[in-house]
């Protein structure tokens, strides 16, 4: 098991890249709807 720490690794950016993408995504849903509203 001497991939478990690299795959452990790309799992972990994975998941903060779509928690970045994520909350990108939801801070430009509320400004498009404050501007709309």
């Amino acid at each position: 098991m001497a991939g478990a720490p690299m795959k452990s690794r790309l799992v972990w950016f994975v998941a903060l890249w779509l928690l970045g993408v994520g909350a990108t995504g939801l801070v430009a849903l509320v400004i498009k709807v404050w501007l709309g509203a």
